[in-house]
């Protein structure tokens, strides 16, 4: 293996798995892909470590897997990390970034609400194994004096977005309260 491969490899082992996940999605997008790469890398520092991530990827159809890029793209980035929440948007007519210091997660909140079968036959929670067809969750980020310095709000309705914002929920409430720069 290259050392520039050796290299690559040895920062992907720092990142987080579903901010992997994303980064294969977005490399064949041509200039656009490139530009969110190169956003992460200047915007999480090589002393964080990144304990959750979500993100929410829309791509034209018609350009989903073909070479130069989508024409409509949106791409939202939440990462939690030990120092910092960040928040990274991508969209055709601009891109941005919110970079906010946080020491812990004081207050995190989740609803999941179920279908009940209105749209199909009746249904009820239960029959589903209680899988929820919404989500909302909301965190709320403290500084060091226990202050509220940032929240995170966020809804799924998507099943993979509902899945994987369960998923970063799993490990953010095993954090409440703890220093984030400790873990």
């Amino acid at each position: 293996m290259s050392e520039n491969n050796q290299q690559q490899t040895y920062q992907l082992d720092k990142l987080h798995e579903k901010l992997i996940e994303l980064l294969w999605k977005i490399k064949g997008m041509g200039k656009i892909g490139d530009v969110i790469i190169r956003t992460v890398k200047e915007t999480v520092t090589p002393q964080e470590r990144i304990i959750a991530c979500f993100y929410h990827l829309e791509l034209s159809e018609e350009m989903k897997g073909k070479e130069g890029g989508p024409t409509f793209y949106s791409c939202e980035i939440h990462l939690v990390t030990t120092l910092n929440y960040i928040v990274l948007g991508f969209y055709p007519s601009f891109h941005s970034y919110h970079i906010k210091s946080i020491h812990h997660i004081s207050d995190l909140r989740l609803e999941n609400r179920f279908s009940t079968g209105y749209e199909e036959e009746q249904t009820s929670p239960e029959d589903k194994n209680y899988a929820p067809a919404f989500v909302k969750f909301n965190v709320t980020f403290a500084g060091q004096d226990n202050n509220k310095v940032g929240e995170w709000v966020a809804e799924a309705t998507r099943p993979e977005s509902v899945d994987l914002l369960l998923e970063q929920v799993k490990i953010l409430a095993k954090c409440v309260g703890y220093p984030l720069s400790k873990l």
